[in-house]
């Protein structure tokens, strides 16, 4: 069953958190100004952030994590040794 199926048996009346590691990008890009606000940590939306700004727009959601500022040190979740 595909996610946009789930979705819509979920009663709207309750709150949905989706959560998971996507691998996910989102830059500051107007086109999702409706769904992701300024406190992003990257420049560039990559295609797994392009498919969750489309999701959480189809169903009418918000990427949270973007709402609120944080410090640098706790906006990623990982770096590789080589500084990747």
């Amino acid at each position: 069953m595909n996610s946009t199926k789930i979705q819509n048996r979920i009663p709207k009346h309750d709150i949905v958190i989706i959560l998971g590691d996507l691998n996910a990008k989102v830059e500051k890009e107007d086109v999702y100004q409706n769904v992701a606000c300024k406190h992003t940590l990257h420049e560039i939306t990559n295609r797994n952030g392009e498919w969750v700004c489309e999701y959480t727009i189809a169903n009418n959601m918000k990427i949270i994590s973007t709402y609120y500022q944080h410090k640098q040190i706790n906006k990623g979740t990982w770096t590789s040794p080589d500084g990747n």
